[in-house]
């Protein structure tokens, strides 16, 4: 029993970092009628999209003898169009080859077309999921009432996260689910930051204007049951060139967890101004390169006279970690 339960929280904790570093934002969790209507959404992050999830019937105004219905719903997201739309081929009382046709675009070029598998006609729920991969340049696009079926793959790019999605209604269609993924990026990716070379440069020539400089540990006032340490960091902070007002927080020495993963040039974390002097907004990823839970709380005060930075985690009991700004690193 204490092996099941050691393994269900190594679980657990694997889950949880996975679902920091993957954001799944949930725009439609219970059915919504929408009628010659366009929804939306806003940026979903920095990352591109991994997945465009939806669960909807369209309502058809009467029984369609041939071609294409005149209710139908698109999904158009940065270049990505994604149309369905039912079509029966030929009038026909006792055979109906009715079936949904998915079209998929670029801008105004069809890319590929597919009938859609799996689904149920006449108002009935269906999901279409449309998902990237490993890669970001193809599209993979599965439909079904019951459970998914592939239809086509198509050389689509991701949507870039910052790209608002549209859900646009022609007709009636009852909307029960809409979700959006963004991809989750290798935290050695994620982190890349500077070339260590690059830092060195910074560091060697001394070009920083306050708040940027090169910070050392000087002490801590947290429960280490509540936050534990992950080491004696040196810091680098740089403006980020072309955004006045955010800084860049670079990792240049010290860690003691995970300290193999750790080298200089690495990213630690971000502060953006608030319309308070001396006042940060703090971003910050542990010892493990991840974000810290609750981390939207979390901010920093820098003082000029002490030449202090101290960053405040009320998510972890208040913690606090203070450097001391040096000339050296």
């Amino acid at each position: 029993m204490k092996q099941l339960l050691l393994l269900l929280a190594i679980i657990m904790a694997w889950m949880c970092l996975s679902a920091a570093n993957k954001r799944r934002v949930y725009s439609i969790a219970e059915t919504r009628i929408f009628t010659d209507t366009c929804v939306v959404y806003g940026p979903l992050g920095h990352e591109p999209y991994s997945a465009i999830e939806l669960r909807l019937s369209v309502n058809e105004p009467r029984r369609l003898q041939t071609g294409s219905s005149p209710a139908w719903f698109e999904v158009h997201c940065g270049k990505l169009r994604f149309i369905a739309r039912k079509y029966s081929p030929v009038s026909d009382n006792i055979h109906d080859g009715s079936t949904i046709k998915i079209n998929v675009y670029s801008a105004d070029t069809l890319i590929e077309s597919a009938d859609a598998r799996g689904v149920k006609l006449n108002g009935a729920q269906n999901s279409y999921l449309l998902e990237w991969n490993d890669s970001s340049d193809t599209l993979h696009v599965y439909t079904g009432s019951e459970r998914l079926h592939h239809v086509l793959s198509a050389p689509v790019n991701a949507p870039a996260g910052s790209d608002s999605l549209s859900l646009i209604v022609t007709g009636e269609a009852s909307v029960s689910v809409l979700v959006t993924e963004e991809k989750d990026v290798p935290r050695q990716k994620r982190l890349a930051g500077l070339p260590s070379d690059s830092l060195d440069v910074l560091v060697a020539r001394n070009l920083f204007n306050f708040p940027d400089g090169i910070y050392r540990y000087l002490d801590r006032a947290a429960d280490p049951s509540i936050a534990r340490p992950g080491g004696r960091y040196t810091l680098a902070v740089t403006t980020v060139p072309g955004t006045p007002g955010t800084h860049a927080i670079y990792y240049v020495d010290g860690a003691e967890v995970e300290s193999q993963f750790w080298h200089t040039g690495m990213l630690k974390g971000f502060l953006r101004a608030t319309p308070f002097k001396n006042q940060y907004d703090l971003e910050w990823y542990d010892s493990h390169g991840n974000p810290i839970p609750g981390g939207a709380d979390s901010y920093a005060v820098t003082d000029a006279i002490a030449a202090t930075l101290t960053l405040t985690f009320p998510s972890l009991d208040g913690a606090t970690i203070r450097f001391a700004r040096t000339s050296k690193p």
